[in-house]
């Protein structure tokens, strides 16, 4: 089995069905693309571009499209795991679904789009980015962050800009279950509050690209201070998820003409929910007890 389809699927409780193992392998090309080479990373784009096309292409075609070799196409293929571009054909059509079809309606947005093409596009793509989390989304590192967070004596959690917000909002939920959880605001407070960390604390970093220099001086300082380190990020093959214990790989879906990171912030906010039910689940008690202090702040602001 290629490795880039080790990752196990989430087991989802709603009605909505779970995404095809061709839309879970898409993510999962996706968040591998900045650890390929410049001329992989083309070939990869074209699957990723007309992932149903892709499926009826010759090795030679794939070239053509990507301007490459087709020893590139071969090359690329095996660097996402697969044997070569037949064997990622068969990963692609073994549950066929209109994988490219949120793609193709992206292209036809333009400034005549009427508004509901516009809403329902943005939904689309938002839903998709969410959904694609089951297909990258290493539930083994999952395990082992929320049992860095139950073992915590403090923990803190960083971002730049606009990951900032969701630091934020992580380290507020984390805080209304009991556990001492801060997102400093900025850099230098970052860097100050991972240095004060003892070991078996953690810090926690968001980011979209993975590649936000701002981030790696305080997660340096974590690591000195003896912290485990993880992540929520877009991407694979990413700088942040190399240098963390434990990295949660969530929403490279493609953008289209939004703001590229948009809909992954959608996708780490599922991851961040996620780890504060699992949390909750491993010590229900404590985690009541915090949460009717936290109402009962709450209730006093109620008008």
């Amino acid at each position: 089995m290629p490795s880039v389809a080790r990752s196990r699927i989430v087991p989802k409780a709603a009605a909505r069905p779970a995404p095809s193992a061709a839309q879970a392998l898409l993510a999962q090309i996706r968040s591998a693309l900045p650890s390929l080479r410049p001329s992989d990373a083309k070939v990869a784009r074209v699957v990723l571009g007309a992932p149903d096309e892709a499926m009826s292409m010759t090795v030679a075609e794939v070239a053509g499209a990507a301007q490459v070799s087709e020893a590139t196409v071969v090359h690329c293929c095996k660097e996402l795991g697969f044997s070569g571009f037949q064997h990622l054909k068969f990963a692609l059509a073994r549950d066929r679904g209109p994988v490219s079809d949120l793609m193709h309606e992206q292209q036809r947005l333009g400034t005549g789009s009427a508004s509901a093409d516009v809403v329902g596009d943005v939904l689309r793509s938002t839903v998709r980015a969410v959904e694609d989390v089951s297909g990258t989304l290493d539930l083994a590192q999952f395990d082992a962050v929320v049992e860095a967070i139950v073992r915590a004596r403090r923990i803190v959690v960083i971002g730049a800009l606009p990951s900032l917000t969701l630091a934020e909002d992580a380290a507020y939920r984390l805080s209304t279950l009991g556990r001492a959880a801060e997102a400093p605001a900025t850099d230098t407070a970052q860097r100050l509050a991972c240095t004060l960390l003892d070991p078996g604390d953690l810090c926690l970093a968001i980011s979209h690209t993975g590649a936000t220099k701002q981030s790696f001086a305080a997660l340096e300082a974590a690591r000195a201070a003896g912290a485990r380190t993880a992540a929520i990020t877009s991407f694979a093959g990413s700088r942040l998820a190399a240098e963390v214990d434990h990295a949660l790989i969530a929403g490279a879906a493609a953008a289209s003409v939004r703001v590229e990171a948009m809909a992954s912030r959608f996708a780490h906010l599922a991851v961040i929910d996620a780890l504060y039910v699992a949390v909750v689940l491993r010590d229900e008690q404590r985690a009541q007890r915090a949460r009717q202090v936290a109402d009962a702040i709450h209730a006093q602001y109620q008008l």
